[in-house]
């Protein structure tokens, strides 16, 4: 069940189950019944505005219109934002092209990609398991289980061009190479377009730097990370497995199982500063990162020096979007709450970030919604929760003195509330 919170309506409960996801505005979400297989479109004061047969998959890229998958029928389903049908494709949805005029549906019964324009019309079939198009919307990648080989296609004519014998397979962000991973050899491939080897890495890669020139693999049989350049020269290494980029790029994070210790480096594989417990979360101006640390059940802020800036208890939820507050869940308690920057307590709502008994189906936080105005929550009777942020005492008093308005109004007598006339 879904509850909206705001000073007028506490406790207003919609009957529905399964929350799906945010509009990319922030201003609607979805949520999934299990019971009649209906997704629902919500806005924020919960107010129903659409119902979508089958289970929500994905909005368009312009947010007008979205795809829900019907496990009746194994057919994937076209809508408008009013919930009229507008195309069905055969099989489960599994992206947009990055134009967002086609749509790619796998169909388990032949284990054949089909790709669709808008309108329902089938354009190509492939043969395996889609995993990726290329950035330019020409070609895409599908993994067979058959052979366990990857093929790369081109979409105006189905042709396979290359085959990897791979168990992933992915392009490039400039969509001129193809990166591969075998787990055979635990080794890393990067191709050109035709299928030629361009060079090899040591472990499975985790990412690229923003300027694409280099890469990160790890290996888990020394736990180590290792920096690239795209000819195979290894040019630093890192104790623990990459667990991420700071937002300039400039700097990484590893994680050792050996030691339970987070490690900040710079791109020479100089360590900076290392952390207790195991890494988070940078926050969005990548100044700051966050560590949980399991044998006291405690968070900690750190500055990118290793100072600790903060601490608080329970299972960290994430930033907010302007990285001044941050959300962390106290399970065994059902609340979730609000800390300033400097681990100061803002607010206490009953639920958790976090839906522990797979009620959402998600690995992801729910925390603080797009808008950063409001954040989502679930307590253990099964209700899903929005709850509105405060802005400081000036804010709770500007809402409280909306919310008796209508009240001052029909008493000018009363002086107990000047302020709110003020």
């Amino acid at each position: 069940t879904y509850t909206q919170h705001n000073p007028r309506a506490q406790h207003d409960a919609i009957p529905i189950c399964y929350f799906r996801g945010f509009s990319d505005d922030g201003q609607r979400l979805v949520v999934f019944s299990d019971s009649d297989r209906t997704s629902r479109l919500y806005d924020l004061s919960g107010t129903e505005l659409a119902s979508f047969g089958g289970e929500f998959r994905s909005f368009s890229d312009d947010g007008q219109r979205l795809v829900a998958f019907s496990d009746s029928d194994r057919t994937s389903r076209l809508y408008d934002l009013s919930g009229t049908e507008l195309a069905s494709f055969e099989g489960y949805f599994l992206g947009f092209s990055d134009d967002g005029q086609r749509l790619v549906a796998f169909s388990r019964s032949d284990d054949t990609n089909r790709l669709y324009d808008l309108s329902g019309t089938e354009l190509a079939s492939f043969e395996g398991e889609f995993r990726s198009f290329s950035d330019d919307g020409q070609r895409l990648v599908a993994y067979s289980s058959s052979d366990r080989t990857s093929q790369v296609s081109t979409l105006n004519s189905s042709n396979i061009f290359a085959r990897f014998q791979a168990d992933d397979v992915a392009f490039s962000d400039d969509g001129q190479r193809l990166v591969a991973f075998s787990d055979s050899d635990d080794t890393t491939r990067l191709y050109d377009l035709s299928g030629a080897e361009l060079a090899s890495f040591g472990g499975e890669l985790r990412g690229f730097s923003d300027d694409g020139q280099r890469l990160v693999a790890s290996s888990l049989s020394d736990d180590t990370t290792r920096l690239y350049d795209l000819s195979g020269t290894e040019l630093a290494s890192f104790e623990g497995y990459f667990r991420g980029f700071s937002d300039d790029g400039q700097r990484l994070v590893t994680f050792s199982r050996s030691d339970d210790t987070n490690r900040v480096y710079d791109l020479s594989g100089t360590e900076l500063a290392s952390f207790e417990g195991e890494f988070r979360s940078f926050s969005d101006d990548g100044q700051r990162l966050v560590t949980f640390s399991r044998s006291d059940r405690t968070n900690r802020l750190y500055d990118l020096s290793g100072k600790e800036l903060a601490s608080f208890e329970g299972r960290f939820g994430g930033f907010s979007d302007d990285g001044q507050r941050l959300v962390a869940t106290i399970s065994d308690e059902d609340i979730s709450r609000i800390y300033g920057a400097d681990g100061s307590l803002l607010a206490e709502h009953p639920g958790s970030v976090y839906d522990t008994q797979n009620r959402i189906r998600t690995d992801e936080s729910l925390g603080f919604t797009p808008d950063g105005e409001h954040i989502f929550t679930i307590t253990n009777d099964g209700f899903l929760h929005l709850w509105q942020l405060d802005d400081g005492l000036d804010d709770l008093l500007a809402r409280g003195c909306d919310w008796v308005r209508p009240y001052l109004q029909a008493n000018p007598e009363e002086e107990r509330a000047d302020f709110c006339r003020e």
